[in-house]
Protein backbone atom coordinates (compact mmCIF):
# COMPACT_ATOMS: atom_id res chain seq x y z
CA UNK A 1 0.00 0.00 0.00
CA UNK A 2 1.76 3.37 -0.94
CA UNK A 3 1.21 6.07 1.61
CA UNK A 4 -1.32 7.79 0.14
CA UNK A 5 -3.15 5.07 1.42
CA UNK A 6 -2.12 4.77 5.27
CA UNK A 7 -4.35 5.00 7.63
CA UNK A 8 -2.17 7.86 8.94
CA UNK A 9 -2.38 10.19 6.01
CA UNK A 10 -6.48 9.62 5.78
CA UNK A 11 -6.80 10.48 9.45
CA UNK A 12 -4.85 14.06 8.76
CA UNK A 13 -6.99 14.55 5.47
CA UNK A 14 -9.95 15.48 8.32
CA UNK A 15 -8.26 17.54 10.63
CA UNK A 16 -9.04 15.86 13.37
CA UNK A 17 -12.41 15.94 13.38
CA UNK A 18 -12.94 11.89 12.79
CA UNK A 19 -11.01 11.54 16.23
CA UNK A 20 -13.25 14.22 17.61
CA UNK A 21 -16.74 12.86 17.14
CA UNK A 22 -15.77 9.04 17.08
CA UNK A 23 -14.75 6.66 20.03
CA UNK A 24 -11.15 4.26 19.33
CA UNK A 25 -13.37 1.11 18.18
CA UNK A 26 -15.77 4.02 15.72
CA UNK A 27 -12.61 6.07 14.91
CA UNK A 28 -10.59 2.82 14.13
CA UNK A 29 -13.80 1.11 11.93
CA UNK A 30 -14.33 4.28 9.72
CA UNK A 31 -10.74 4.81 8.79
CA UNK A 32 -10.66 0.99 7.87
CA UNK A 33 -13.63 1.85 4.94
CA UNK A 34 -12.29 5.08 3.92
CA UNK A 35 -8.87 3.06 2.91
CA UNK A 36 -10.85 1.00 0.80
CA UNK A 37 -12.81 4.01 -0.77
CA UNK A 38 -11.26 5.57 -3.88
CA UNK A 39 -8.93 8.96 -3.01
CA UNK A 40 -11.29 10.96 -4.51
CA UNK A 41 -14.12 10.28 -2.83
CA UNK A 42 -12.05 10.64 0.26
CA UNK A 43 -11.17 13.77 -0.41
CA UNK A 44 -14.90 14.69 -1.04
CA UNK A 45 -15.89 13.38 2.56
CA UNK A 46 -12.54 15.52 4.45
CA UNK A 47 -13.76 19.34 2.60
CA UNK A 48 -17.95 17.76 2.79
CA UNK A 49 -19.01 15.51 6.09
CA UNK A 50 -18.35 15.04 9.28
CA UNK A 51 -18.83 11.71 11.31
CA UNK A 52 -20.28 11.31 14.35
CA UNK A 53 -21.13 8.33 16.49
CA UNK A 54 -22.29 7.23 20.11
CA UNK A 55 -19.08 7.11 21.63
CA UNK A 56 -17.23 6.35 25.07
CA UNK A 57 -16.50 10.06 25.34
CA UNK A 58 -20.12 11.63 24.57
CA UNK A 59 -22.72 10.63 26.58
CA UNK A 60 -25.43 13.18 25.28
CA UNK A 61 -25.14 16.01 23.18
CA UNK A 62 -27.35 18.22 21.28
CA UNK A 63 -27.34 20.30 18.33
CA UNK A 64 -29.22 23.35 17.49
CA UNK A 65 -30.36 24.77 13.95
CA UNK A 66 -27.16 27.44 14.22
CA UNK A 67 -24.54 24.47 15.24
CA UNK A 68 -25.43 22.80 11.62
CA UNK A 69 -24.46 26.34 9.89
CA UNK A 70 -21.12 26.37 11.76
CA UNK A 71 -20.39 22.91 11.05
CA UNK A 72 -20.73 23.70 7.23
CA UNK A 73 -20.38 19.90 6.33
CA UNK A 74 -23.19 16.62 5.88
CA UNK A 75 -23.10 14.69 9.13
CA UNK A 76 -22.89 10.42 9.02
CA UNK A 77 -23.99 9.26 12.23
CA UNK A 78 -23.33 6.24 13.12
CA UNK A 79 -25.02 4.58 16.33
CA UNK A 80 -23.57 1.66 18.63
CA UNK A 81 -25.83 -0.75 16.61
CA UNK A 82 -24.11 -0.54 14.01
CA UNK A 83 -20.48 -1.42 15.70
CA UNK A 84 -22.25 -4.72 16.91
CA UNK A 85 -22.61 -6.14 13.79
CA UNK A 86 -19.56 -8.34 12.01
CA UNK A 87 -17.13 -6.70 10.58
CA UNK A 88 -18.41 -6.80 6.77
CA UNK A 89 -21.99 -5.69 7.60
CA UNK A 90 -20.20 -3.12 9.86
CA UNK A 91 -18.37 -1.66 6.90
CA UNK A 92 -21.18 -2.52 4.34
CA UNK A 93 -23.53 0.15 6.30
CA UNK A 94 -21.08 2.57 6.84
CA UNK A 95 -19.48 2.66 3.03
CA UNK A 96 -23.72 3.16 2.35
CA UNK A 97 -23.90 6.27 4.24
CA UNK A 98 -21.03 7.32 2.73
CA UNK A 99 -22.15 6.44 -0.82
CA UNK A 100 -25.51 8.72 0.27
CA UNK A 101 -22.75 11.74 0.97
CA UNK A 102 -20.95 10.95 -2.06
CA UNK A 103 -24.13 11.05 -4.07
CA UNK A 104 -25.14 14.08 -2.23
CA UNK A 105 -28.61 12.53 -1.42
CA UNK A 106 -31.47 14.44 0.74
CA UNK A 107 -31.99 12.96 4.29
CA UNK A 108 -35.53 11.35 3.96
CA UNK A 109 -35.85 12.49 8.03
CA UNK A 110 -35.30 15.68 6.94
CA UNK A 111 -36.94 16.48 3.91
CA UNK A 112 -39.73 14.36 3.44
CA UNK A 113 -39.07 12.49 0.88
CA UNK A 114 -41.90 10.63 -1.09
CA UNK A 115 -41.17 6.97 -0.80
CA UNK A 116 -40.02 6.41 -4.39
CA UNK A 117 -37.15 8.53 -3.86
CA UNK A 118 -35.87 7.18 -0.50
CA UNK A 119 -36.18 3.30 -2.40
CA UNK A 120 -34.08 4.73 -5.18
CA UNK A 121 -31.53 6.33 -2.80
CA UNK A 122 -31.90 3.63 -0.92
CA UNK A 123 -30.46 0.95 -3.97
CA UNK A 124 -27.94 4.21 -5.19
CA UNK A 125 -26.06 3.75 -2.22
CA UNK A 126 -26.34 -0.01 -2.02
CA UNK A 127 -24.96 -0.29 -5.73
CA UNK A 128 -21.92 2.48 -5.03
CA UNK A 129 -20.90 0.79 -2.00
CA UNK A 130 -20.59 -2.61 -3.99
CA UNK A 131 -18.68 -0.88 -6.92
CA UNK A 132 -16.58 -0.17 -4.17
CA UNK A 133 -16.29 -3.66 -2.94
CA UNK A 134 -17.94 -3.95 0.03
CA UNK A 135 -20.54 -6.98 0.57
CA UNK A 136 -24.51 -6.30 1.46
CA UNK A 137 -25.21 -8.96 3.77
CA UNK A 138 -27.74 -11.11 1.99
Amino acid sequence: MDSERSLQSIDEKFGGLLREFLGDKQHEAVLSVLQKIPLGVVDFLSENVIFISDSEYNWAWSLNRSDFSKIGRGIIFLSDEIFRKTKKEMEFTISHEIAHQYLRHKSPIFNMLPEKVTERQEKEADRLAIKWGFRKRT
